[in-house]
């Protein structure tokens, strides 16, 4: 970075000749770098934030047919309204990401930003200018021998300084921020977890930004999904559907009229299991492995006690990591992998849940306790639970033969009634 700054110092002034005299006490740098530090540092000096805004380098796939016929890229938001944006320049280093631009009043000022705001990036001769109708990319683009090379041997990220403050909708803002990191291949610098359950608990993103929610990897996807749950829901105005997250230690919604919930009847055993020593995780992994293996047609489970008897024989009777043995049986079963559970579905009218232990039938209300919603509910208890799914492409052959049979069976039974009832 010191090169840089170096270069900035040597070619400031002769490129200051270049600019008009209007502009010269305000000189504009193109800058990548991070905001929060930015603005901590400010804080610090007790200075008010420059102002840091988004330029948009499209990708290099864009079609720019578009840009050279004078058609806009996108609307605009001012304090004046809509604008249409018109003129976006592209730029010829890093396609595909955000550049910012600060206004610095001298090179001095731009050496403590490099060294306490975290910027990493630095380009001069690129003067940009706000006119609320286009921007516009003026003057020659001077770049440093090492320029190039710094960009791309540092580790960036990406940052939106609106998902900072509180913006119009926080959680679009941080899907549209991941989507960008992603396809820059950058990290994210985002708000805290408690930041963004604050802003975005109980907020709907629309059709736009659910796609863009769709296509992001796990890594990305999985800082939004640790922290909530959604249900889709239908704009009565617009007849779209939309997603709506919320908290997953807040109350759940109302799923009654949620389009991505299934259910099926299944007969579980009430019979009440008294653990040895500390076997209680095994009584509970084998639980949930033979309630899911019996949502499977054809698929004839393992009794509880000869499941338990294997845990037991890997893992011992002093206890252990209970999820790692739910993904480890789950995946000797072909039963997708476990998975805590998002929300927890409950009637109203009713302020607790029941749930059944290990420790024999002498415990509680005969083995079987009840835990208050409330409690459920308050992030303080870290209340989770823990589910097994399955997806068609993990099941065997054989159960995927079954299942055809059956539905066959079902087909031939139906079509019988009707032919008497006629």
């Amino acid at each position: 970075m010191k090169d840089v700054v170096d270069f900035v110092e040597e070619h400031y002034q002769r490129f200051r000749k270049d600019v008009p005299e209007t502009n010269r006490s305000s000189f504009k740098f193109l800058v990548l770098g991070s905001y929060p530090a930015h603005i901590r540092m400010m804080q610090r000096n007790m200075q008010n934030p420059i102002p840091y805004n988004d330029i948009d380098i499209f990708h290099k796939d864009i079609d720019f047919a578009r840009y050279i016929a004078g058609k806009p890229f996108k609307p605009l938001s001012t304090e004046q309204g809509r604008k249409e944006l018109k003129a976006v320049q592209y730029v010829r280093f890093q396609p595909h990401m955000d550049i910012n631009y600060v206004c610095l009043s001298s090179t001095a000022d731009l050496q403590a930003r490099v060294h306490e705001s975290d910027i990493n990036a630095v380009a001069i001769g690129v003067l940009v200018t706000l006119n609320w109708i286009t921007w516009q990319r003026k003057g020659r683009l001077i770049e440093s021998a090492p320029f190039t090379q710094f960009l791309q041997t540092q580790t960036l990220a990406m940052c939106d300084f609106r998902s900072l403050v509180k913006p119009k909708n926080a959680l679009a803002s941080l899907v549209r921020l991941l989507h960008k990191a992603q396809q820059s291949n950058l990290r994210v610098l985002r708000p805290s977890d408690v930041d963004i359950v604050n802003m975005c608990h109980g907020r709907a993103i629309g059709p736009e930004h659910v796609q863009m929610y769709g296509k992001l990897q796990d890594t990305y996807k999985q800082c939004i999904n640790h922290l909530f749950f959604f249900k889709t829901e239908t704009d009565e105005k617009t007849r779209t559907n939309r997603c709506r997250f919320f908290s997953r230690k807040a109350a759940p919604p109302d799923v009654d009229d949620s389009r991505t919930l299934s259910t099926c009847q299944l007969a579980l055993s009430s019979t009440v299991h008294d653990q040895v020593e500390g076997t209680c995780y095994a009584h509970a992994v084998a639980t949930a492995v033979r309630a899911t293996e019996k949502r499977i047609v054809g698929r004839v489970p393992m009794s509880h006690d000869q499941i338990v008897q294997q845990i037991v024989a890997k893992h011992g009777t002093k206890g252990a990591n209970m999820f790692r043995v739910l993904q480890e049986e789950c995946a000797e079963r072909q039963l997708g992998r476990a998975c805590s559970v998002r929300g927890l579905i409950y009637h109203d009218g009713i302020p607790c849940i029941e749930l059944k232990n290990s420790w024999g039938s002498n415990f509680a209300d005969g083995g079987n306790f009840k835990v208050g919603l409330d409690v459920v509910r308050d992030p303080r208890f870290n209340f989770q639970l823990f589910d097994v799914f399955f997806r068609v492409q993990d099941l065997l052959k054989e159960d995927l033969r079954r299942f055809e049979e059956e539905e066959e069976r079902i087909r031939k039974m139906k079509t019988q009634m009707l032919i008497k009832a006629y």
